[in-house]
């Protein structure tokens, strides 16, 4: 019998605490649709805050006014009307960024005519059509498939990269370097296949430093001589160009003085009671400061000097009390893209390690082939 009562008055408790809970969450319901930017808009207002929409309505395949919204969450919102608007069928969430970001899409210059290509294909897959029919000047039959499963937090031109960078076997981690820190390369110029074929015909000799010290001299090389081409050479005279072209970059004359405000990062000092050694992290923000930088490193940062002065990089250097300079770091977006000692070489562990407690009080992250 008395078990019977406890029983009784454990449901009552669960009852009450039920009630209770549902009670609070009806209260949480109605204090959400009244706050400002968490309510639900109606199809003029989603017509307005989506950049882009409207230039396409002649595809519409549903009425903007029968669309009634089914969350208060305003990105959701616009998800759910762009596919009553203009799907049929599943499309790619990172394709959603060209409506959904709008004229706050980062898109260069080399780029900039390229947004109506990404709604062109959004509408394309949305309703039905044959993404690889329709791309196949751009994209192989692999390379398609694999752009419609790219991951859905890169952007649209990282995701190009990543797609023809994983049809030709590239690893894991010197695709997501690729994509993150190429994407504004010029995706229609067959130069850049023309490279990407040949890293992966040497795929077994190359690594991610290799790749990144060859790319920058590629880059430039085709900048100066547009008939450079890579047929008939092997990676290792790629290699050897590369390195005299670095150690030209090193030996040349300082240039004209440029300064750039940089990242809003602020330079850094730590004491290592323990050793009592004494570190710093300052960005450079002048090309006499990235000059010197690379002469005393025996590297090619100051090849660097443009993309600073443009804003597409960051560049810090790692010194203590014992050397003068220890090691140069490249941030692109928040994100630690490489760290070099002197010649080239690796960050030692313990620099390493200083470098990882600069980054997580400042909330860099580390590119995942680091």
């Amino acid at each position: 019998m008395a078990y019977k009562e406890e029983r009784e008055k454990r449901k009552a408790a669960e009852n009450a605490i039920r009630t209770r809970a549902k009670q609070l969450l009806r209260e949480h319901k109605k204090k959400y649709k009244c706050t400002s930017g968490s309510k639900k808009k109606d199809f003029k207002e989603m017509l307005e805050s989506i950049p882009n929409i409207k230039d396409y309505s002649f595809m519409f395949i549903r009425k903007p006014e029968d669309w009634v919204s089914k969350s208060f969450n305003i990105e959701r919102q616009k998800i759910d009307f762009i596919n009553w608007c203009l799907c049929e069928y599943k499309t790619p969430k990172f394709l959603y960024k060209v409506f959904i970001y709008g004229r706050k899409l980062d898109l260069s210059p080399v780029h900039f005519n390229d947004k109506h290509t990404f709604i062109n294909w959004f509408i394309l897959i949305g309703q039905g059509e044959s993404f690889y029919k329709n791309s196949k000047h751009i994209f192989t039959k692999k390379e398609a498939h694999l752009f419609l499963n790219a991951p859905e937090e890169n952007s649209i031109l990282e995701n190009i990269w990543w797609s023809r960078c994983r049809a030709r076997n590239f690893p894991a981690k010197m695709t997501s370097w690729f994509c993150k820190n190429n994407s504004n390369l010029n995706w229609r110029n067959k130069w850049w296949l023309e490279v990407l074929d040949f890293y992966s015909k040497n795929l077994n000799d190359l690594d991610i430093n290799t790749l990144q010290d060859t790319l920058d001299y590629l880059k430039r090389i085709k900048d100066l001589d547009n008939s450079f081409s890579l047929k008939g050479r092997t990676l290792g005279s790629v290699i050897k160009l590369s390195n005299e072209w670095h150690r030209l970059q090193q030996a040349a004359k300082f240039g004209s003085h440029l300064k750039w405000v940089g990242i809003p990062v602020e330079s850094w000092k730590f004491e290592d009671k323990n050793n009592g050694i004494e570190w710093t992290i300052e960005q450079i923000l002048n090309s006499k400061d990235l000059y010197k930088e690379g002469r005393k490193m025996r590297h090619c940062v100051y090849s660097y000097v443009g993309a600073c002065a443009k804003g597409e990089t960051a560049i810090f250097s790692l010194k203590n009390n014992l050397y003068e300079h220890c090691v140069t770091i490249e941030v692109v977006k928040n994100e630690i893209t490489q760290m070099r000692g002197k010649f080239n070489r690796l960050p030692k562990i313990a620099e390493r390690n200083i470098i990882r407690r600069w980054a997580t009080q400042n909330r860099l992250c580390f590119g995942n082939w680091l």
